[in-house]
């Protein structure tokens, strides 16, 4: 059931303007149609000044401006690779431009980064196959979580400035690697608390 939203707009399925047609007009809201089959919905004081759903300025923009891709995953994980390999504020550039991760000249462009790679699967991200390499044709796959878990970059400190050789590694029950002179260190101050404590309850008791 159509509505009118204000007198003054009187505005009604099958109304068309430009490349939009009127579907279904509901308060504050109008539905449409694009001539090129997408639905789209405006405001209604945009009624009349919208031409379409943005096929129009698609259209017209530059040949390498129209992959009509902007927005979807493929994209914005191309935008990131991009960002955190080139722009020294974004989150995680020390783990990747920080450490001398590149982006192959190829890959600048994302039509061709889009031929190379396809579209992203749902699920899967992008993952460098080499963690040291660069991000390249033959160096990327679209990978699960637990693929890129397992290929995760081994640290060479741990935060205290150990390095994490053979010898100064366990595994967690989980499976998670840990430094053993930090896991000495805790163990100590923990044992040096607890008898302390003993100290002070035996000094509480005895008066």
């Amino acid at each position: 059931m159509a509505y009118f939203i204000e007198p003054k707009y009187k505005i009604w399925p099958g109304d068309r303007f430009d490349r939009l047609t009127v579907t279904e007009v509901v308060p504050y809201k109008i539905h449409c149609i694009c001539e090129c089959g997408k639905p789209w919905t405006l405001a209604r004081g945009s009624w009349g000044k919208t031409r379409s759903c943005g096929c129009v300025r698609q259209e017209m923009a530059p040949p390498h401006l129209t992959h009509g891709m902007t927005g979807t995953p493929t994209y914005k994980t191309w935008q990131g690779m991009i960002t955190r390999c080139t722009n020294p504020k974004a989150t995680g550039w020390e783990s990747y431009g920080g450490r001398g991760i590149t982006v192959c000249e190829r890959w600048r462009s994302f039509e061709n980064f889009l031929q190379d790679m396809g579209v992203r699967p749902e699920g899967l991200t992008l993952d460098r196959i080499d963690t040291n390499g660069s991000y390249e044709p033959g160096n990327c796959r679209w990978a699960t979580k637990s693929e890129q878990s397992a290929n995760r970059r081994l640290k060479e400190v741990c935060k205290w400035g150990h390095e994490l050789t053979e010898e100064n590694v366990y595994r967690n029950p989980k499976g998670k690697r840990l430094c053993r002179p930090c896991a000495n260190r805790r163990s100590r101050e923990r044992n040096e608390r607890n008898a302390q404590r003993l100290r002070e309850w035996r000094e509480l008791t005895a008066r």
